[in-house]
């Protein structure tokens, strides 16, 4: 896990830029921050849990099938919009 942990200390307090394109070619940005959530070495623990749970069960049916699976695993991450 110690890994995983890594990775979001890395990500905890960046900033990610989304512009969205709508059907009528309008833009809109948006900036958010990226922050590990409280607790995050136990969630990712019950995160890692899950998702190891959910690959045994329909870890063939691919990606899509597991992230339904595990839909109501604990969110490792918050965006929090920085826009004025």
């Amino acid at each position: 896990m110690e890994g995983y942990a890594e990775a979001a200390r890395v990500l905890d307090g960046s900033t990610i830029t989304l512009t969205a394109t709508f059907n009528d070619g309008t833009t809109q940005e948006r900036a958010y921050c990226i922050a590990m959530a409280e607790n995050f070495d136990e969630k990712c623990r019950e995160f890692l849990d899950e998702y190891f749970a959910a690959w045994d069960i329909v870890g063939r049916q691919g990606k899509e099938a597991i992230l339904d699976e595990t839909s109501d695993a604990p969110k490792l991450f918050t965006l929090e919009s920085i826009d004025a």
